[in-house]
């Protein structure tokens, strides 16, 4: 009965579906995965974590001006990981823009779920 029971509440967990109340974009070596919120609200919060070895310098950003420059530190060390509010009432669309190492900008788009930029 009880290995029952935890193997139901094992199948429930592993098909929960991940949602934040904020963005979460996490840096890797070929790929940048963003976690969107189902929902927001004028200000919005974006968590951006390095999870490569490399040093990158990122920008928050609208199609026409930068919103915050910052670096992230390799992954493991203290600064690997960012945290900016940003009021999203004021731009249509917000990028986060990887400046060095160059890689595309990828749209902070709000209920998209889990969605990745190879």
């Amino acid at each position: 009965m009880r290995l029952a029971l935890s193997f139901i509440l094992l199948i429930n967990v592993a098909f929960a579906a991940k949602s934040y109340d904020s963005f979460l974009v996490s840096v890797g070596d070929q790929k940048i995965t963003v976690i969107s919120p189902k929902k927001i609200n004028k200000n919005v919060t974006i968590v951006v974590e390095n999870k490569t070895f490399d040093k990158v310098i990122s920008e928050i950003r609208t199609s026409d001006k930068v919103l915050k420059r910052f670096t992230l530190f390799p992954s493991g060390r203290k600064d690997s990981t960012f945290t900016v509010t940003i009021d999203f009432s004021k731009a249509n669309t917000i990028y986060y823009a990887p400046v060095s190492p160059p890689f595309q900008a990828v749209p902070l788009t709000p209920s998209k779920g889990t969605y990745e930029i190879p």
